[in-house]
């Protein structure tokens, strides 16, 4: 787990193993379907969301 997203569970409360675990699977698919949008946005041009969607991804450790 990405330290980002464990400092964000601690944030929310989400300290108990069984229920970070959880909270961690659902962090991991919202960042993805985030950059999902953003590669896809039609109002920025391919390059720049191509990037903004990688970056993203890489800033909460997520691999695709």
């Amino acid at each position: 787990m990405n330290e980002r997203l464990k400092a964000l569970m601690i944030e929310a409360g989400y300290a108990a193993p069984e229920i970070a675990g959880r909270a961690n699977k659902l962090a991991k698919l919202i960042v993805k379907e985030c950059a999902e949008r953003i590669a896809h946005n039609e109002h920025i041009n391919w390059l720049t969301a191509a990037n903004a969607a990688k970056d993203l991804k890489h800033h909460f450790g997520i691999d695709k």
